[in-house]
């Protein structure tokens, strides 16, 4: 069991809610017919958060990082990685922390899962930080071609 948001759940139902919350938040966004494309749409919602961690700091974050870094947002704290050899490096400028390390350094900070296999360890290990599970994101390169 798993505590989120002072209810215990199980880590079926977490399963669950997070696929329904993914499945939701491509709902909101438009594409097409003179609107933004979907890419575009997405970092203009990250736009409005405060604080972003990247969790991965392979390939996927790291050209996740560039398309956030060429709308000239500066709000990626860290990457968040459990790879013990490249903790404490930098990659592309940004530091990289343990996924522990990133939750105690940015509690309030908007999680994005960048690696394309492991979303859901990576979630139960977020959400057993007491990550909210409103925090936690997961992006999926393939919905933007990248």
């Amino acid at each position: 069991m798993s505590r989120l948001a002072d209810k215990e759940v199980s880590l079926s139902q977490l399963d669950q809610y997070m696929r329904l919350m993914i499945g939701l938040k491509k709902m909101k966004i438009t594409v097409d017919n003179g609107e933004e494309s979907l890419l575009a749409s997405y970092l203009d919602m990250l736009s409005g958060k405060n604080e972003i961690v990247v969790v991965g700091a392979g390939h996927y974050g790291r050209r996740l990082l560039t398309k956030i870094r060429d709308r000239d947002l500066k709000n990626v704290k860290c990457f968040a990685d459990n790879n013990t050899d490249c903790l404490q490096a930098e990659v592309n400028g940004i530091k990289v922390l343990s996924v522990d390390k990133a939750v105690e350094s940015f509690p309030d900070a908007y999680f994005i899962i960048s690696p394309q296999n492991g979303r859901m360890a990576l979630i139960r290990q977020l959400s057993g930080l007491n990550v909210s599970i409103d925090q936690i994101d997961v992006f999926e390169s393939e919905k933007f071609g990248i």
